[in-house]
């Protein structure tokens, strides 16, 4: 069978465009896999990891005039309450409704990035120290890394976590480069961390509009999103084949409010391209998210 050199998506740090390059001697079958783009906190991993990623820099900037972590949360919740209040009377029955609600959020993500930054949380960190901090403390389901690995070169992390370094290291020994993990970054100084965020993906929508640019940067097959929250929903439903992962009960319930039905994973015999946006699978377990891909593993 003929082969040709499969190029692959690239997002700059502020996605304005998608970048393209070949990796140097990697051939695909003249059927590139699918782009496979998956959510990291909750879905790779076993737990949220910001607040991880909090206390691990408050252990290494002690002493500290920094306000403690709960500071910041209260601050955030205090905001995203008078949000939800505000909002109470809103009725959502459609995932245009849904979407224009999450989309509401970015003041509220934007003002709590701000006072974190402003305050210097996560300054005076390498990215060393940030690598090895979230390889020692961040813990990554079963079988995941497994997944990830054998799709490695179509594979892309998309999340609303605050640092690439901290997503790296809690994914080694991984070999996945810096452009495949698309997300918000602390900014450096000659290596060092200055506890500035810059904040490229905090909603939904950001999320969207990323997956759409990874989409039509290439002549994918089909694409894949994995998720487990509602941040998720759009980029589910918008990927060819969607997979909740996971028992956020705010999401399974959000998808029956909207008429969105959710096929068990592990009854699936073979994946097929969704004939609409009505329909996601669901899995509890990377497991199963392998059957899944195992077909598409083509070299």
């Amino acid at each position: 069978m003929p082969v040709y050199s499969c190029t692959r998506a690239v997002c700059t740090p502020f996605p304005n465009q998608i970048q393209m390059f070949s990796r140097t001697g990697v051939k695909y079958a003249i059927s590139c896999r699918p782009l496979i783009v998956v959510d990291f906190d909750e879905t790779i991993t076993i737990k949220d990891t910001i607040s991880i990623l909090a206390h691990f820099s408050y252990a290494r900037n002690l002493p500290t005039d920094i306000p403690p972590w709960s500071h910041f949360t209260t601050a955030y919740m205090k905001d995203y309450g008078r949000l939800k209040s505000a909002n109470a009377a809103r009725q959502i029955t459609s995932l245009e409704d849904k979407t224009e609600q999450l989309a509401s959020l970015k003041p509220v993500e934007l003002a709590s990035l701000d006072r974190v930054s402003k305050a210097g949380v996560f300054a005076r960190l390498t990215k060393e120290e940030i690598q090895a901090g979230a390889k020692e403390l961040v813990q990554v389901r079963d079988h995941a890394q497994q997944v990830l690995l054998s799709n490695i070169e179509n594979v892309f992390i998309l999340s609303v976590n605050w640092s690439k370094d901290w997503i790296l290291g809690a994914l080694k020994p991984l070999p996945l480069l810096p452009s495949a993990i698309l997300s918000n970054d602390l900014v450096f100084n000659e290596g060092i961390s200055t506890g500035q965020i810059i904040p490229s993906i905090v909603t939904a929508d950001d999320k969207l509009k990323i997956f759409r640019q990874i989409q039509n940067a290439n002549t994918w097959p089909y694409s894949i999103y994995i998720g487990d929250s509602e941040t998720d929903l759009p980029c589910l439903v918008n990927a060819d084949i969607g997979i909740v992962f996971g028992t956020n009960t705010s999401l399974i319930n959000t998808c029956k409010q909207i008429g969105i039905e959710l096929k068990d994973a592990k009854q699936v015999q073979s994946i097929e391209n969704k004939q609409d946006r009505h329909t996601l699978y669901h899995t509890v377990d990377w497991a199963d998210i392998a059957d899944l891909l195992k077909d598409s593993n083509m070299s």
